[in-house]
């Protein structure tokens, strides 16, 4: 399989291959966020629409995933200093639970984030 070498031979994937998928995707929103605002500056574009709902979205999910990783880095934090058992043991003691309550924990979690995103959405609209 051919690949297209770019920049003299360095390979764009090569750039991103160390960087933790949580920051790609930060990376690629605040791409995003320039190329919305950048597009949305042209007149003729945003004719009959407003300019601020796709900034505003894309705002809102920065923040949202900001949000997220904060809030791990403090559990972590927390774990740590606490002295609880590593995340190992609780995910081995999590999969002996019976499936109605793997299954509630999951639609918890779900729900959960779902609300702190809407919210975000929310606080920034």
């Amino acid at each position: 399989m051919k690949e297209i070498l770019m920049n003299g031979g360095i390979h764009l994937w090569n750039l991103l291959n160390g960087v933790k998928k949580e920051h790609r995707l930060m990376l690629s929103l605040m791409a995003l966020w320039s190329v919305v605002t950048e597009f949305f500056s042209s007149p003729e574009i945003s004719t009959g629409i407003n300019q601020s709902v796709p900034i505003m979205i894309v705002l809102s999910l920065i923040s949202f995933l900001a949000l997220v990783h904060l809030c791990w880095w403090l559990l972590q934090r927390f774990w740590l200093s606490v002295g609880l058992p590593g995340l190992s043991s609780m995910v081995l003691q999590f999969s002996s639970l019976e499936l109605w309550k793997q299954l509630g924990f999951f639609w918890l979690s779900f729900a959960l984030l779902l609300l702190t995103g809407l919210g975000c959405l929310v606080a920034i609209l």
